[in-house]
């Protein structure tokens, strides 16, 4: 009887205190989206007092955070440009305006929207980082570099800004350089896949043979990575070798490579 009054009790106290819990405040949510705690970020949403005046105001910004960390990027991407007319100027809100445009390939106000925040925010991480991409898609490498120096002083995540610099040397045809920026990459993220692709066009576009070195032949990882390799060498100008790494994917593939196949066609139809 005794142990059953304890837990009792403890059952009543615990149900209180989640009563009594403090009111969620703006930056708890906050920290959660930043965190990658998208379901305790969308709960703490759903609880918050829409009626607090510190809730009514953080709430359109965090809800756009939300939806551009869930990757629903037409939301967010609305979301954001709403906010900046509403309150321009706001770092958070360029920024995630920016992320949101770049993966959907909307690139009229990127630009603008990345310096003001940058200008604003000099802390901004992920602005410098897309800023550096932006300029990498106009061939602008020494603003790239600038951006890129800036994101890596500031940032926790150093592995996305090094595979984003490594794919810009890619683009300028210095594999050396991004052969030793990717593989520091993956090294400080084992399980970033578009580090790793990178990586192995890399040294493709460097003159390595791949095949040989790519473990697991025939399995749909191993097909992606020589597929990677065949259109690095196919970059760099080498179409026989592009048409033997294609080739391979699709002929020793367990599962049809429908990328390989697709790039061989494009190797095909170059004269």
């Amino acid at each position: 009887m005794r142990v059953r009054a304890i837990i009792t009790c403890a059952a009543i106290t615990m149900a209180t205190g989640l009563n009594a819990a403090e009111p969620i405040q703006p930056d708890d949510i906050a920290a959660a989206i930043a965190g990658g705690r998208l379901a305790q970020a969308r709960a703490m949403i759903a609880r918050a007092d829409p009626g607090a005046p510190d809730i009514a105001a953080a709430l359109p910004l965090l809800t756009a955070e939300l939806a551009l960390a869930e990757r629903h990027d037409d939301i967010a991407y609305s979301a954001f440009a709403a906010l900046r007319r509403q309150a321009p100027g706001d770092c958070r809100a360029d920024e995630g305006f920016a992320l949101a445009a770049l993966r959907l390939n909307r690139m009229e106000g990127v630009r603008e929207a990345l310096e003001t925040a940058t200008r604003q925010c000099p802390d901004r991480w992920k602005a410098w980082n897309a800023l550096g991409v932006v300029n990498d898609r106009s061939a602008r490498w020494a603003e790239s570099d600038a951006a890129y120096r800036q994101a890596l002083a500031t940032s926790p995540d150093r592995a996305k800004i090094l595979n984003n610099l490594g794919y810009s040397m890619i683009l300028r045809k210095c594999p050396a350089e991004a052969i030793a920026l990717l593989r520091e990459a993956t090294r400080l993220a084992p399980r970033n896949l578009r580090a790793a692709n990178n990586l192995d066009i890399a040294r493709s576009a460097a003159g390595e043979d791949m095949i040989a070195q790519i473990p697991d032949k025939g399995s749909e990882r191993w097909a992606d990575r020589v597929n990677n390799a065949g259109y690095a060498a196919f970059l760099a100008g080498d179409k026989g070798h592009a048409m033997r790494y294609l080739s391979t994917a699709i002929s020793a593939a367990d599962v049809y490579p429908a990328r390989a196949a697709a790039n061989l066609a494009l190797v095909q139809a170059v004269p």
